[in-house]
């Protein structure tokens, strides 16, 4: 797996101490492999602050060998780049698999409004602002969410007991 470095112009570029963090990281690992991921990360910090200027160039110049071969396979189709920041996640799936609550409906359509109104706050801070906003609704309101949520948990009951029979009358079949 290969370590890319973010940049604004993203080309593929791999750092000097990423590559170097990377080997020393298995290395570690393979001494002694309960060592935790930030354990492993103070070691290696560590020891590429002691490397000597010259043995950090080594490595500078293993990563641009190795920035030219990823660039290579690229151009060639063989890899793809992507970074996180750059894959767009879904706001949410609209076919839930599991159970709902009345709350949790709530919350799917008033959360956007919530976010636009306040825009510095957390997660945290919009669950409480919904939370209240939700005890405070009046029961016809309520009843309407639940009506929602049980309207969902219906399909999803309908849904796996369907699943269920397809799957007894192949098991069945196979007899």
């Amino acid at each position: 797996m290969l370590y890319l470095t973010r940049r604004k112009n993203f080309g593929g570029h791999i750092n000097g101490y990423i590559t170097f963090m990377k080997e020393r990281r298995q290395v570690h690992l393979r001494e002694d492999p309960h060592l935790s991921v930030p354990t492993i990360g103070k070691i290696v910090g560590r020891e590429w602050r002691a490397l000597s200027e010259d043995q950090r160039s080594s490595w500078k110049a293993r990563s641009e060998i190795a920035t030219k071969e990823l660039q290579e396979k690229v151009r060639s189709g063989q890899a793809t780049l992507s970074l996180r920041r750059d894959r767009v996640l879904p706001a949410g799936r609209p076919d839930r698999r599991g159970r709902t609550t009345a709350f949790f409906e709530f919350m799917k359509r008033k959360r956007l409004a919530v976010m636009k109104r306040y825009p510095k706050l957390r997660c945290a801070a919009y669950a409480r602002i919904l939370s209240r906003m939700y005890h405070a609704l009046d029961i016809r309101e309520q009843k309407k969410y639940h009506r929602i949520a049980s309207n969902h948990n219906n399909r999803v009951n309908r849904r796996s007991r369907r699943l269920a029979l397809a799957n007894d009358s192949m098991s069945s079949q196979d007899v």
